[in-house]
């Protein structure tokens, strides 16, 4: 990547991307588009927005777009809840501790409390906003605040750790595995191995753990949800 890095990183090259993109560069804001699919990328550049093909979910690929440098605010609007998600905590983790602005799009309910949890400074539902309206998030925080307090005030989600226990179907395998295999309403954030260090791990970076019995899954979900996924994961059988 020779490209100079932007301050304001726009992920998912999708209608709603476009927009924003379009209403922040007529004010002046130097923007990037970023999405890993290749014709929607095309097709944006062909309208002259600066789209770039690249898989935002990787880290690697988070620090070349600039996260942790110069890049001081990111729009995660992929179409997928747990993408946005994992965006959040990935770019959470790499930039220094509230020199990042992070504004996502929810494709439900609880997908709003899920990236508010993961740490999203602003969280909006695609049905009841436009581009207009983000603009104004960003420019008005007082208002935008006073906002999210009125509309997302939900407090039925928890970050919770479940401890892998025996007979689990998931001991000796991968924390991949465990991923694939959960349901939408819970979405694992990472993990803690007590018998290497006491360092939570997010999951892109540990995914390709060895499960022990002991190891600490830290998820996200509705109270009943994650208390179903702790009952789920600790069972015994042959498949996922």
């Amino acid at each position: 990547m020779n490209q100079k890095d932007s301050q304001t990183l726009i992920f998912g090259c999708n209608a709603l991307g476009r927009e924003v993109a379009e209403a922040l560069i007529s004010n002046g804001v130097d923007v990037q588009l970023v999405d890993a699919d290749a014709e929607a990328v095309e097709q944006l550049q062909q309208l002259g927005l600066p789209a770039r093909r690249e898989d935002a979910l990787d880290d690697r690929v988070l620090r070349e777009l600039g996260l942790g440098r110069r890049v001081r605010q990111i729009f995660c609007f992929f179409q997928d809840d747990a993408d946005n998600v994992f965006l959040v905590l990935s770019a959470r983790d790499l930039a220094a501790e509230g020199r990042l602005q992070i504004i996502a799009v929810a494709d439900s309910l609880g997908g709003v409390d899920k990236l508010k949890a993961a740490g999203a400074d602003k969280v909006i539902d695609p049905y009841e906003t436009t581009a207009h309206k983000i603009h104004s998030q960003i420019t008005r925080p007082l208002l935008a605040e006073l906002s999210d307090a009125l509309l997302f005030s939900h407090d039925d989600f928890s970050v919770t750790e479940v401890v892998l226990t025996e007979p689990s179907r998931f001991i000796g395998r991968q924390l991949s595995d465990v991923v694939h295999a959960v349901e939408d309403d819970v979405i694992i954030l990472g993990m803690t191995d007590y018998e290497m260090d006491q360092t939570f791990h997010f999951r892109g970076k540990y995914r390709d753990h060895h499960l022990d019995a002991g190891d600490v899954l830290v998820v996200i979900g509705p109270h009943d949800a994650v208390r179903g996924f702790r009952r789920w994961v600790n069972q015994g059988g042959g498949g996922a």
